[in-house]
């Protein structure tokens, strides 16, 4: 199976871009070729707008971090890891207890935990330990992420 992306035009003279899929088969012992054209403009212009949204959240000027739905780390952009001091490496699958000064009261947590499991967003700030033992003040805003079925999947 050979698979090639190039440009056709459509009869109005627009162009669109077609993945092409040809191959080589054999039916009742002959040898056939087969082939398929696929408009793939929609998941073109899908990719595109992914490329962006993931390079606004890499370049964001913000710490973003996101969990599993278990608080595991699965995601941090480089704004974190410059503030903190870890590495991207060093954060994953860890949970974001990780960074606690052991300043901030446990009704704090108890709060953050019933709104975003809620659906809700919590908005406050936490008192943080970077890795070199340095504290810093984060104000946070911190959501859940639904999936289709609007069950929630992750936090940001």
């Amino acid at each position: 199976m050979v698979v090639h992306t190039r440009y056709h035009r459509r009869k109005d003279g627009t162009k669109i871009p077609v993945q092409i899929i040809s191959g080589r088969l054999v039916v009742e012992g002959r040898e056939m070729a087969s082939g398929f054209v696929l408009d793939i403009s929609d998941r073109m212009k899908s990719e595109a707008r992914l490329r962006s949204l993931s390079k606004a959240v890499e370049n964001n000027p913000a710490t973003i971090l996101i969990t599993d739905t278990q608080a595991r780390i699965v995601y941090v952009n480089p704004k974190f890891t410059t503030l903190t001091g870890y590495t991207e490496e060093e954060v994953l699958g860890r949970k974001p207890s990780l960074f606690s000064s052991g300043q901030n009261p446990r009704v704090l947590y108890d709060d953050l935990w019933a709104t975003i499991l809620a659906g809700g967003t919590w908005k406050g700030e936490f008192s943080n330990r970077k890795k070199n033992g340095d504290i810093y003040w984060e104000s946070a805003s911190i959501s859940p992420i639904f999936d289709e079925d609007g069950r929630i999947v992750n936090f940001v």
